[in-house]
């Protein structure tokens, strides 16, 4: 089954501490989808998929102006798909990044055709492809039943920027037969969810070495904000991501009934990695941990995948300039 990823295609402008300035490709699912492209590749290569299978499309909307031709440009010169990258009216997304002397990230947007991609996805073309594709997307809830009015399950979702509010939820409520199978997010995006859920529960503990598994062991606060979230979008896994500290997977385990998780912390051989900028961080992760599940590697391997890329994606500025293959992130798991 082709995947399909939805979400923004920017172009990111960095201005260093030292007042130089760098261009680079960018958006949420621009950055995913360079990685799985890149993994699907190579991973074909040894592993005969069919064409089909290992068919990576992106799904998003670039203006009519000169960043938008700058954009089209990168995507192709990555190995990107373009077929359902749509020119429309408005301004190309951009982005533009201050990093101060800590490599802190100081970030301006500006508005693009981006908010456009509810209707862009309603075209015949498109629709036939989301229907024969799995589903990954970051965006708005507005995004969100556009495509569930072509397609009732979504393989995953970035939870970063859905409208967390007690109208999003009520929605999500009366859309029964609507599925999410996959979330991920970090800890205040998950806070925003509970609360705007109405579950009472500290996220802020996830994280830390010395309280992470004692918190989720014996606190039933989280475990019942899982479950909700869970049955709520019918989702089979919540990937929570916790920057330098790793990921945790919660998963519903149907054959002993009981809720499984798992902690990753950077499974990787190196030490000392150099980190240049976050950027694209999250996006990076996503598309190894979709990488590992959709060609049926163990969910502890797929977040293992995710790790490795988030990490090393910060060795380089923007979230599309390092190039990963599927035997050059498989040479940096450590060996158990």
């Amino acid at each position: 089954m082709p995947k399909v990823i939805i979400g923004s295609i920017n172009i990111d402008m960095y201005r260093l501490s030292n007042d130089k300035l760098i261009t680079t490709l960018g958006g949420s699912a621009t950055n995913t989808c360079f990685f799985l492209t890149n993994l699907m590749r190579s991973y074909s290569q040894d592993n005969n998929l069919s064409q089909e299978n290992r068919m990576v499309y992106l799904i998003g909307g670039i203006g009519a102006d000169s960043a938008g031709k700058q954009a089209l440009d990168l995507l192709k010169e990555k190995g990107i798909n373009t077929k359902y990258v749509g020119k429309l009216s408005g301004h190309t997304g951009k982005t533009e990044i201050t990093l101060d002397d800590r490599h802190e990230r100081h970030i301006k947007r500006f508005p693009s055709v981006t908010n456009q991609l509810p209707n862009y996805i309603t075209t015949p073309a498109i629709q036939r492809v989301m229907r024969q594709s799995d589903i990954h997307v970051k965006g708005s809830a507005k995004l969100l039943n556009a495509i569930w009015d072509v397609k009732d399950s979504i393989y995953s979702a970035d939870i970063s920027a859905f409208d967390s509010d007690k109208s999003f939820i009520s929605n999500i409520k009366e859309l029964k037969d609507k599925q999410i199978k996959i979330l991920f997010g970090n800890n205040k995006e998950f806070q925003n969810l509970a609360y705007s859920a109405g579950i009472d529960v500290n996220l802020n503990k996830l994280g830390s070495e010395n309280r992470t598994i004692d918190y989720i062991n014996n606190a039933e606060d989280i475990n019942i904000f899982v479950e909700e979230i869970l049955d709520l979008f019918k989702s089979e896994y919540l990937f929570f991501k916790l920057g330098s500290k790793g990921a945790i997977y919660f998963r519903n385990n149907n054959q002993t009934d009981k809720l499984e998780h798992h902690w990753n912390k950077f499974s990787i051989t190196t030490t000392a990695i150099k980190i240049i900028d976050t950027t694209g961080a999250g996006d990076a992760f996503n598309a190894g941990v979709l990488f590992g599940l959709w060609n049926g590697f163990s969910p502890k391997k797929s977040i293992s995948f995710g790790n490795i890329l988030g990490t090393f994606n910060c060795t380089r500025f923007g979230g599309t300039n390092y190039v990963m293959s599927y035997s050059d992130m498989k040479a940096k798991l450590i060996k158990k």
